[in-house]
């Protein structure tokens, strides 16, 4: 999201609330280019392996830690949890955007997970990791649920220090019968989704799919994965089946119209929401379908023009036909130079959507200082306009940073580093609001980096000030000191590292903490040499 006003506020000061906490709320699922799996984020299991565990409620049970997610409590040893921290600040993924929220029913493991015998053990030595090929075996129906010891055993033969554990996996797959295999390849796909490694997890549901081709949840959760990653073609299909397999499934044609709004196809997740709602009533995503249905009726006169990489809806009374043309071809100019400045392309048609202003505000519901919004959409107010202006090419500019960075990350990038990104591509620079933001880090006044992997689309225009401003100025300091190259590499690494700050602390050895201190110096130094 683009921020509208300028750092400094009239009189040249800038309004601050002291104290830096943004409200604590639940963590939700973000259409587009957001998390998958809804996890309401109360405590923090760190493990001495580097890796964390979001967790609803963790308990100590002799020389286990239980931990629940929803209503499914899993279970790891004691020796491997380095400390549990109560009641975390919550963290988001991605850039303040303004977009559509839904929260969907997590599919649930007791669902199906058939009963499995505790003689049900691999039998050859943990660790050995196989990749033989492997043939599909006659199904057994699915049973009742599985007593929570019996899952628990099963857990605690796959998860060893925080990881699957390859070779135990190998071994069910080989010596057991194939729904006891595939309940351990779904618990391994479930575990890595609920770590936040979701590129691991389609290749463990896909196998567990082939050992139970007839169970919706397993496609359920192989959709869920698939979304997670960017691939939407393939989620669609799997999603597609599952509804067809469970035909009176609400979870399943949730999850559906969800798949068909992240791939633009917002009518056809309006009829599966309505198919859902019929099967069963759902508050929060009769809200989602009101909002979906305002969107389709604001864009039913809309034309549409094409090019290479983008798909533009608009108002054709609203918007000229130079100025379509002069979009297209700047969205496409900023295509090329993002491709080559993060050696990366999305090969993916990107939603333009270009707005009256009031229009804007009333479907996206960002705040009243943006001047974007990115939800896997880049929304566009252009009332009044008739040509290219430097301004709305900023704004072009910005926006699509955001969905190169989302596709990098799998929309794991903090807001400070995604948001100071965008702002470096516009481009712009931050040389006159250094000495702004060099005197809030000399009152200890500044905004910790911890805070600001939050969202800024809560925040009212002085906050938002502050915080684009400390986000450009971190990311213009980590690229004067490390290059441009070392921060596209950050970037790649955040899928594998698994958050922002573990990608820092990779690339430049750094912590939040020790970023700060840093970044202080060095605009203490600026702000000295100013003022001789």
């Amino acid at each position: 999201m683009q921020l509208q006003l300028p750092v400094v506020a009239s009189g040249g000061h800038v309004v601050t609330r002291g104290n830096w906490s943004f409200n604590r709320l639940p963590i939700i699922i973000f259409f587009g280019l957001l998390g998958v799996l809804p996890i309401c984020q109360g405590e923090e299991i760190y493990l001495k392996n580097g890796t964390s565990i979001s967790a609803d409620r963790v308990l100590e049970k002799g020389t286990d830690i239980i931990y629940q997610l929803g209503a499914t409590s899993y279970t790891i040893p004691k020796s491997s949890v380095a400390r549990v921290v109560r009641d975390p600040p919550v963290r988001t993924s991605t850039s303040g955007q303004a977009r559509m929220t839904i929260t969907v029913e997590t599919p649930k493991a007791d669902a199906w997970l058939p009963s499995i015998s505790t003689g049900a053990q691999p039998t050859g030595p943990a660790g050995a990791i196989r990749k033989s090929g492997r043939q599909q075996l006659p199904v057994a129906p699915p049973s009742e649920s599985p007593t929570p010891s019996t899952e628990r055993e099963l857990i605690q033969k796959l998860i060893v220090d925080g990881q699957v554990d390859e070779g135990a996996l190998a071994e069910f797959e080989k010596n057991s019968r194939p729904v006891v295999a595939a309940a351990a390849d779904f618990l391994a796909g479930r575990f890595e989704m609920e770590n936040g490694n979701a590129a691991n997890a389609p290749e463990y549901f896909a196998r567990a799919i082939k050992l139970e081709p007839n169970e919706p949840l397993l496609l359920d959760w192989y959709a869920a994965a698939l979304m997670k990653i960017g691939k939407n073609a393939d989620a669609l299909a799997a999603a597609k089946q599952a509804s067809e397999q469970a035909p009176n499934s609400a979870g399943a044609f949730q999850l559906l119209g969800r798949v068909y709004y992240n791939s633009d196809k917002t009518k056809d997740a309006i009829a599966a929401w309505k198919h859902s709602l019929d099967l069963r009533a759902d508050e929060s995503l009769q809200k989602i379908l009101d909002k979906a249905q305002k969107e389709v009726d604001s864009e039913e006169s809309f034309r549409e023009q094409q090019s290479e990489h983008f798909v533009v809806r608009y108002d054709g009374g609203q918007v000229s036909q130079e100025l379509q043309r002069q979009i297209l071809a700047t969205l496409e100019s900023a295509y090329r130079d993002f491709e080559r400045e993060f050696d990366f392309s999305p090969n993916q048609t990107m939603p333009v959507i270009l707005y009256a202003q009031k229009a804007f505000f009333d479907i996206t519901e960002a705040p009243s200082w943006a001047s974007g919004t990115n939800d896997g959409r880049l929304r566009i107010p252009v009332e009044g306009l008739q040509a290219m202006t430097p301004k709305l090419e900023r704004v072009l500019r910005h926006e699509l940073t955001h969905s190169f960075v989302a596709f990098i990350t799998r929309g794991g990038c903090a807001t400070w580093l995604n948001e100071g990104l965008a702002q470096l591509m516009e481009p712009k620079s931050s040389s006159w609001e250094k000495q702004v933001v060099a005197a809030l880090f000399q009152r200890n006044d500044q905004i910790p980096l911890q805070t600001l992997e939050q969202r800024f689309s809560g925040l009212d225009e002085n906050e938002a000030r502050v915080a684009y401003a400390e986000s450009l100025i971190t990311v213009e300091y980590l690229r004067s000191k490390y290059g441009m190259q070392e921060l596209i590499s950050m970037l790649k690494e955040i899928p594998q590292r698994r958050s922002t700050q573990a990608a820092l602390k990779a690339r430049t050895r750094y912590d939040y903490d020790q970023l700060e201190k840093e970044l202080g110096t060095f605009l203490s130094g600026s702000l000295a040499q100013r003022e001789k």
